[in-house]
């Protein structure tokens, strides 16, 4: 019995309402491993997407590396990071990873975002639906602003949280430039509570 399966093209695999695509798929039942090769692209049931040129994977999804990743939080979300491996089909780790509000806040798509979070690790809990930051740094601009040893938020899909909202840099003509950092609080399923200092 061959031990390897190849599939050559314009490939998409179905599992688990997981669909994945890719120029070439390898599985090897022993390890019951799968690698895809050339733009590949990973689309979760959530609406969630993952980008690579190599991306190696279990057979059930659960466990996996790729390099060099973009990921596509919702519609208005990106993060790009040198390395993500993907743990007990649970957690999501990014290594060197940007966190970033584009395209609604990037006036062009060359443009460097209003603002994005670099941070060492990123870790992304799809069950909490959280993502938590190891050494982040807040940047507007491309300038670095904050350092924090360690910060946490909900995931785009989460739609009512008590934490901090994104943070709005105006400018006012008595006050000259402004940030606005608004904070969010969840009181009950019918009432919520935004502060803005």
């Amino acid at each position: 019995q061959q031990q390897r399966v190849i599939a050559q093209g314009n490939v998409e695999l179905v599992i688990h309402d997981h669909v994945l695509r890719a120029h070439r798929l390898t599985y090897d039942r022993r390890t019951d491993r799968l690698t895809a090769e050339g733009e590949v692209v990973l689309l979760r049931p959530d609406g969630d997407a993952l980008f690579a040129q190599q991306l190696e994977i279990t057979g059930d999804l659960r466990e996996g590396f790729v390099r060099h990743v973009g990921a596509r939080l919702d519609e208005e979300v990106r993060m790009a990071a040198n390395a993500a491996t993907r743990r007990a089909g649970r957690w999501i780790v990014f290594e060197k990873a940007v966190y970033s509000p584009c395209p609604i806040a990037c006036p062009t798509q060359t443009a460097k975002p209003l603002w994005q979070l670099r941070a060492k690790r990123v870790v992304h809990d799809t069950e909490r639906r959280t993502l938590t930051y190891e050494h982040p740094v807040l940047e507007f601009f491309g300038v670095p602003l904050f350092w924090l040893p360690w910060f946490t938020h909900p995931d785009p899909t989460v739609e009512r949280r008590t934490g901090f909202l994104a943070p709005a840099l105006g400018l006012d003509t008595q006050l000259g430039l402004a940030l606005e950092t608004p904070f969010y609080i969840d009181l009950a399923p019918n009432r919520d509570l935004t502060l803005t200092p």
